[in-house]
């Protein structure tokens, strides 16, 4: 069964069931019966006799409902099954209406196509292999709907046999079976006439050949547009081309036979025939008889005419529902005007038989051995061949025509073919210092791929995002700068002035799929207006490529076009918005490569584009190299690299880059400049620009800076790596800072390098972190003064960390994860770029990518961690101990003294007393008095306990602290100052001697 795509299948509904009859309720009757007799055994009443008289009743009451609900359920089916009918007869009629109105289209009558003449789009377009099928007339036809389900009665029948054929349809046949036409010789040349305007309607030109005629009532045929063989009237078949189809029109009266026309159009019909012994091989005939007797044997399809409104098939090729027909009769009065309509379109086409035919294929490598190059001075012009026209090798001059194209071209209709023929073309004749191409495909960049061989090539720009999009028209803005300063400085008015020959080519830039680039960037239409205003003087030219040009070209670019190409389009809007007229919808979709060219629709004429072959390309790409005299110069520059070796950047030996006044500066790496047309190198200028911040996520290229910087050191600490272990990075800044303070100026200058400054804030406690930052601002407040910079980096800059950010006066923004962040690190919204490769970032407004330092930075030959040295118990010295672990700590120690001194734990019971408190009873006078050293342990909250031992035993001893709280050290110590942070992963501890200041050691 058969459906139109998208369509429910239609099915016939179901009958409704036949009423069952209902069988009597055996135990309904006899449930009362029983009831009633168990009833009279329980109470021995009279009364259960009632329940047995209602066992009759009820047993009668259920046969008649349930026949009732029966008929009721049939009755309300048999309805349903009528509205169902109803619906179906109704969706039967809309779709054979449907299929009538596409039937229709596909295969349309005679008078439709002549009341079209004048704007048919259709004509000459039928694909292959349906090009010789006509409409007999209107009858009855097999319809391709069919109902699912099985037909029950005569309504059902009759409902199918309605659905499977259609009433008044195009009864088709296939006209090369040949047609003949029996009957009154008036009305079968009217039927004649109409199944030959539908073929004339199907056939183009350039491949149907027209035969002889009779001289009376065809007079109008030899108007149509098509090449004779020997036709009354048309001279001689010199410049025929191969045929394909030969129509033929017999009038046969009794056995003497009269050729009466012979026909059929350019594009294949049906089959493509090979001439054989100088005839075609696909015939088309088309024969009128009074009898049958005198019909052609090669006449398939016979129908005889009873009237002007009455038609009988009586043999067709394949068998069929119609017998009867209502032909379609045409007057030779209406064909006139018909025939002089198509055959003017025929000719501004270049499908008129009169004008030179055109090959189906060409090759540019023909053309170039052919052509010449136009005289004159080279520099005033730029043509190049693109293909074979009515009267020779044509070729387009931008300069001339110019100075900017437009090229339109429905899918498949040869515009990339066309853009890369005209490219290739205008490579062999001039060289890359006379022109050069900047090609831009929003397809892909297939398109232009074999062109990138060509030495005249500077880029090929394909599906720009947004990022490129705008680098783009920075690029060809300053292009235009670039061009007007050259101008400028030789005085010249223009391109083709000879006091800049040689200086400057001219540059070429073909758009492919220009539509599809504005609608994703609407803002490069500003710059492509201003590129064709300014673009002749500049040497500048516009080929802008497009499906449909209506609409999307505006007529502010569109004015500046004044080549106009199309090739095949679907619509005559499209058409006329190119090349002002409606021919290249007129244009045939086979062979590919037809196109109407135009100057502001005006000179048009139709032209075969020329192939390119690759063979083809390559020789032009190797003369071109070869007589290539320098590297062209590109407007328009690769996007940088994503990894950049330092190493490219400094020069051997160099360990870095100094600026003016021996101010050192910094390579990051290489930005991208669009607006001046160059890359270049990334550079940071302490003593200019400042601090600096760079900012990014994970992964974004952090410590590749901190790399690179760290590799430029002048010498010896000139840059100091502030990263990795807490203890390190505090005695560095703290050293730092202790010389700003003290006004020391570092010589040449030192750069402080912190990496991941906020990971590394967060390694700190909190009292810590408050010195970390009091110090950095102290740095970078006062720094610059002493020839100390700060170069940060960090993911994220939050809370105390924001008022020093501040502080810094260049940026770097790396790679951020989201707008917010990048908009919050003070980079502005429209800048984000969340694909950047690591090392990708914006650096003072530009795109930078960071250099990476190969090989890699040298390990620091000093230790991981600060220094801390061991304690060493002296001999006559009192320590003391504030530690968590008292005893285990006691054990460690005496076993460090080895017999050398004594270990005191205060912890212990029966040190003091029975309760472990040592208060009032530890003699301490002299206990430092002894021989070696003397080391008393204790937890914070048992020294606080034995104050008085602490109070005399604090001021001529050495405080060591183990595992104890900032709170705990100033508790003991009854100091304020906060002492260096120590290493969780590290066995640290506090040291505190009389007089002096905290240091770190470790214990053993």
């Amino acid at each position: 069964m058969q459906t139109h795509q998208g369509q429910v299948p239609l099915a016939l509904p179901e009958r409704p069931a036949a009423v069952a009859r209902a069988s009597f309720p055996l135990i309904a009757s006899l449930a009362p019966l029983l009831a009633s007799a168990a009833i009279w055994v329980l109470t021995q009443s009279p009364f259960a006799v009632i329940f047995a008289v209602l066992s009759p009743v009820i047993a009668v009451a259920a046969l008649l409902d349930s026949r009732w609900q029966a008929r009721r359920r049939h009755t309300k089916d048999a309805a349903a099954r009528v509205a169902a009918l109803a619906r179906l007869r109704s969706e039967i009629a809309v779709r054979h209406r449907a299929e009538l109105r596409e039937r229709q289209r596909s295969h349309p009558c005679a008078q439709s196509i002549l009341a079209a003449a004048a704007t048919d789009p259709e004509r000459w377009r039928i694909l292959p292999g349906r090009r010789t099928m006509i409409s007999l007339g209107a009858g009855a036809a097999e319809s391709t709907l069919a109902l699912a389900g099985t037909a029950s009665d005569e309504a059902d029948l009759a409902i199918c046999e309605a659905a499977a054929h259609l009433s008044d349809a195009p009864v088709v046949a296939d006209a090369a079976a040949g047609v003949a036409i029996v009957g009154d010789l008036v009305l079968a040349r009217a039927l004649a006439r109409g199944y030959l305007v539908q073929l004339v309607h199907r056939l183009p030109p350039t491949s149907t050949t027209l035969g002889t005629m009779p001289e009376i009532g065809w007079e109008w045929a030899r108007a149509l547009p098509y090449p004779g063989t020997a036709i009354t009237g048309h001279g001689s078949t010199a410049g025929v081309l191969e045929d394909t189809v030969l129509l033929k029109v017999l009038e046969v009266t009794g056995r003497a036979h009269r050729q009466m026309l012979v026909g059929g159009p350019p594009f294949a019909a049906g089959t493509l025939v090979e001439r054989t012994a100088d005839r075609p091989r696909t015939v088309v005939t088309i024969a009128l008889a009074s009898r049958l007797e005198d019909i052609p044997v090669d006449c398939r399809t016979v129908i005889r005419i009873e009237g002007a409104g009455a038609a009988e098939i009586v043999t067709q090729p394949e068998p069929g529902p119609a017998s009867t027909l209502r032909p379609e009769l045409i007057s030779a009065a209406q064909l006139t005007s018909y025939s002089r309509t198509i055959a003017a379109h025929a000719r501004s086409a270049g499908l008129h038989p009169g004008d030179r035919q055109l090959p189906a294929t060409v090759a540019l490598a023909e053309l170039l051995r052919e052509s010449r190059a136009p005289e004159g001075p080279r520099r005033r012009t730029l043509s190049g061949p693109i293909g074979i026209g009515g009267t020779g090798i044509v070729e387009v001059d931008l300069v001339a025509d110019g100075p900017h194209a437009v090229v339109g071209g429905t899918t498949g209709s040869g515009k990339s073919e066309l853009l890369v023929t005209w490219v290739a073309g205008l490579a062999a004749r001039y060289s890359p210092e006379e022109v050069t191409f900047l090609l831009v495909d929003f397809k892909g960049g297939a398109a232009f791929a074999s062109l990138t061989a060509l030495a005249h090539c500077v880029g090929v720009l394909t599906d720009l995002d947004q990022v490129q999009a705008q680098r783009a028209i920075e690029s060809l803005r300053a292009e235009l700068r670039h061009r007007e300063r050259i101008l400028a400085s030789a005085a010249a008015r223009d391109i083709a002035d000879e006091a800049i020959a040689g200086a400057l080519p001219r540059l070429v830039i073909v758009v492919d799929e220009f539509a599809a680039m504005i609608d994703a960037f609407p803002d490069l239409h500003a710059l492509f207006v201003d590129i064709a205003a300014r673009g002749r003087s500049l040497g500048v030219h516009l080929i802008l490529c497009t499906q449909r040009p209506a609409g999307v070209v505006r007529d502010s670019l569109l004015a500046n076009c004044n080549l106009r190409m199309s090739l095949r389009v679907n619509n005559k809007a499209d058409s006329a918005a190119v090349v002002g007229s409606e021919l290249a919808a007129l244009l045939p979709a086979m062979p590919p490569g037809r196109c109407v060219v135009g100057t502001d629709g005006e000179g048009q004429c139709v032209v075969q584009i020329a192939h390119t072959g690759e063979d083809a390309l390559r020789a032009i790409a190797v003369t071109a190299s070869a007589g290539a005299g320098h590297e062209v110069r590109r407007p328009w520059l690769d996007p940088l690299p994503d990894r950049i070796p330092l190493a490219s950047l400094i020069r051997p030996g160099q360990r870095s880059i100094r600026g003016s006044d021996h101010n050192a500066s910094f390579v990051l790496g290489v930005q991208d400049l669009p607006a001046e047309q160059r890359q270049d190198l990334a550079r940071y200028l302490p003593h200019t620009q400042g601090h600096l911040l760079a900012v990014g996520g994970h992964g974004a290229g952090k410590s590749t800076l901190a790399a690179t910087l760290a590799r430029q050191s002048h010498s010896s600490g000139r840059v100091a790596c502030l990263a990795g272990e807490s203890e390190r990075a505090w005695d560095e800044l703290m050293l730092i800072a202790a010389q700003v303070r003290s006004g020391i100026t570092s010589e040449p200058g030192l750069l402080l390098v912190v990496d991941d400054i906020d990971a590394l804030y967060d390694r700190f406690d909190l009292e810590h972190r408050q010195e970390v930052i009091d110090t950095l601002v102290v740095i970078v407040r006062e720094g610059p003064s002493r020839g100390v910079h700060v170069a940060a980096t960090a993911q994220r800059i939050a809370g105390p960390l924001s008022a020093l950010a501040g502080m810094f006066g260049a940026t770097l923004l790396l790679r951020l994860p989201n707008r917010q962040e990048y908009a919050l690190a003070g980079g502005a919204p429209a800048g984000f770029q969340p694909d950047l490769p690591p090392g990708g970032g914006t650096w003072m407004g530009h795109r930078v990518q960071l250099a990476l330092a190969w090989p890699e930075v040298p390990a620091d030959p000093r230790p991981t961690g600060a220094t801390a040295p061991a304690v060493v118990f002296q001999d006559g010295c009192c320590y003391l101990v504030v530690t968590r672990n008292p005893a285990a700590r006691a054990r460690s120690i005496s076993k460090a003294l080895t017999g050398r001194g004594r270990v005191i734990d205060l912890t212990e019971p029966g040190i003091g007393g029975t309760t472990g408190s040592c208060y009032g009873q530890l003699e301490v006078t002299g206990i430092d008095d002894e021989a070696g050293a003397s080391v008393v342990i204790a937890d914070a909250d048992c020294w606080q306990s034995n104050y008085a031992v602490l109070q005399t035993l604090r001021p001529r001893s050495v405080l060591i602290f183990d595992g104890c709280s900032l709170q705990e050290v100033r508790t003991i110590a009854q100091r304020r100052e906060l002492p260096p942070p120590l290493s969780p992963v590290l066995d640290r501890v506090w040291l505190l001697a009389p007089g002096g200041q905290f240091s770190r050691g470790t214990l053993p």
